[in-house]
């Protein structure tokens, strides 16, 4: 689903209207805006709970690389998920980068000015990642 934030995504999934009530397990939601990591954390959790998978992937890029055909994706989800839809992905973008398998881990890029190989602090305060500088896979496995 591509919507602007994390309010939005909270009405279309679990609203008065919302499509979550009309899952089942099985399912998978692929969230595509580009949102805090608890918020993908929380809604992420919800959908476990029934049985449902969550595919974190934001597609950062704005109207003008949509436009272009250049948008990316930072795809945080599990391994059997993420071949379950590769397909699905591929088509979206010809840029994946994996970024964990937890969604909500897919935010852990490096300050964008410090030196190459520079130890960095994953998202919202967690232990610093074991990897260096790499904006794929920086953390979350």
């Amino acid at each position: 689903m591509c919507v602007v934030d994390a309010a939005q995504t909270d009405d279309v999934l679990f609203g008065a209207s919302g499509i979550a009530k009309n899952l089942s397990v099985g399912h998978t939601v692929m969230l595509c805006p580009t949102i805090a990591p608890q918020d993908v954390e929380r809604f992420a959790a919800r959908f476990a709970e029934r049985g449902i998978a969550c595919i974190d992937a934001p597609m950062p890029g704005g109207p003008a690389r949509a436009a272009n055909g250049s948008m990316s994706l930072m795809v945080a989800c599990c391994d059997a998920v993420f071949a379950q839809h590769s397909q699905l992905i591929n088509d979206l973008s010809t840029k994946v980068f994996r970024t964990g398998e937890r969604p909500g881990r897919r935010l852990c890029a490096p300050r964008p000015h410090g030196p190459v190989g520079q130890r960095h602090r994953p998202c919202r305060g967690r232990r610093p990642c074991s990897r260096f500088f790499t904006y794929a896979r920086c953390c979350g496995r």
